[in-house]
């Protein structure tokens, strides 16, 4: 077991929110998660006031060892014990995650990391190259809303997007699909326009087809005289 997993349960052990325990320890919910993610590890000076506060061992902390009280362990074995489980957590999985969970890669390319996944009950936001979250930004992104230059979600915006709502600036597919030149889907608006309803600024096919080239069972000519003017086409 972790260090993040005994927090985890000694944190649910007393009935309190990761918010509650912040603000006994006077750090940001943020920094609980992580803790319990085993991404970062408290400092000594936290290490011991968690300590105190489940009524327990640092080493009991650090390493699961029961047998050492917190005031037999000097600053320099905290450190070395909470190294050797940084060490050791690397390659460990964590199997009890909490609602939320945030990962973030140590590679960043100019400041920004490659991968960032933030997911969780809330409004959860990841920004990386490759971003999967609540809210996600990236140049591949993936989220209930994305922004990105390929981006996927229940609302995606991008160059190349695809989703319940897909608003794109190159190609779109989704149940409603908006794009200013290709846009495939239930209904679709675009310059080139494919779906069930199809509006195509040039060129339109769908069930429902509305351009100046429509091709559909039921055609709409825009850009004419008598513009708008059903005319019923059997295939």
């Amino acid at each position: 077991m972790t260090f993040g997993e005994r927090l985890y349960q000694l944190r649910k052990q007393k009935y309190i929110s990761q918010e509650e325990l912040a603000d006994i320890m006077n750090v940001s919910r943020q920094s609980i998660s992580k803790w319990e993610l085993d991404q970062t590890y408290p400092d000594i000076d936290n290490l011991v006031r968690l300590a105190e506060y489940f009524d327990v061992s640092v080493d009991f902390l650090v390493t699961g060892d029961e047998n050492t009280a917190v005031n037999e362990n000097s600053a320099e074995d905290v450190q070395e014990q909470k190294n050797a489980t940084e060490q050791s957590a690397k390659t460990s999985h964590n199997t009890n995650l909490p609602w939320h969970y945030e990962y973030k890669s140590q590679k960043t390319f100019k400041g920004i990391p490659l991968v960032h996944v933030n997911l969780g009950l809330g409004l959860y936001c990841a920004k990386g190259i490759i971003a999967v979250g609540n809210i996600a930004k990236g140049v591949i992104a993936v989220g209930g809303l994305s922004f990105g230059v390929i981006s996927f979600g229940c609302l995606a915006i991008g160059l190349l997007a695809a989703g319940g709502l897909a608003l794109g600036l190159i190609l779109s597919l989704g149940g409603f699909a908006l794009n200013a030149l290709v846009a495939i889907g239930g209904i679709s608006v675009g310059t080139y326009a494919f779906g069930g309803i199809a509006v195509g600024f040039y060129k339109a096919i769908g069930g429902i087809a509305v351009a100046k080239y429509p091709l559909g069972a039921l055609n709409f000519y825009l850009g004419y005289k008598n513009s708008y003017l059903p005319i019923l086409k059997s295939f």
